[in-house]
């Protein structure tokens, strides 16, 4: 047996985000999903300042071990590679089409990685308020926005903010689910959720492994 090309162990996870894309924007819509409040956008805006200023994003910040492969992919030095269990083949697409599209200026990849951060800690506080209360999610995000380990993994190309983006995302529409039967009556809206929740997880796993241990949560 030949061994795999380098897209052909990459366009699951690029059908999946597109999936989730096509999914968005049909919920979006249909107005079938929550539309964040003023709130919830002075948080994001919070957070990510948060991430972009109390670390060396802009001055210092400097491409190291894996993440420098990572680089390398998004400036256009290096092509994808069929990949392994380290450097995955999901995340090297991710940033050569990014950098497809977008200048190789060093700030771009963790300003990127640090958006799907704060982004994150709001799915996060979403999650645990479906589960328990308003104030506990709120209290949940100010925790996980304000940790130093998360702050520096939101500012590194590394495969460690995708997955726990797409994690925290698939898991707060679980939540959200169990919390609301009452908003699932219909059946074709019940079954789009479970699938976007499903193909969030999925990419989760494409962009980090051990991260499959999230599916049994979501079950």
């Amino acid at each position: 047996m030949s061994p795999l090309e380098p897209w052909q162990t990459a366009w699951p996870a690029g059908l999946a985000l597109l999936l989730v894309l096509l999914l968005v924007l049909r919920l979006h819509r249909a107005r079938d999903l929550p539309v964040p409040g003023r709130l919830w956008w002075s948080a994001l805006g919070l957070f990510l300042a948060v991430r972009l200023f109390a670390l060396p994003v802009f001055s210092r910040h400097s491409f190291d071990g894996h993440e420098a492969e990572y680089w390398d992919l998004f400036r256009g030095v290096s092509s994808p590679t069929r990949g392994g269990t380290v450097l995955y083949p999901a995340m090297q697409w991710a940033w050569h089409g990014l950098g497809l599209l977008l200048p190789a200026w060093p700030a771009i990849p963790p300003v990127l990685t640090a958006l799907l951060g704060a982004a994150s800690v709001l799915f996060v506080g979403s999650m645990v308020r479906s589960v328990a209360t308003h104030r506990a999610g709120w209290i949940a995000a100010g925790l996980v926005g304000l940790h130093a380990g998360h702050m520096a993994w939101s500012s590194s190309a590394y495969n460690v903010m995708p997955p726990f983006f797409w994690g925290a995302a698939g898991l707060a529409l679980v939540a959200w689910r169990w919390r609301s039967p009452q908003r699932f009556t219909d059946r074709r809206f019940s079954l789009q959720i479970d699938a976007l929740a499903a193909l969030c997880l999925v990419l989760c796993t494409a962009t980090r492994l051990d991260a499959s241990v999230l599916w049994g949560l979501a079950l």
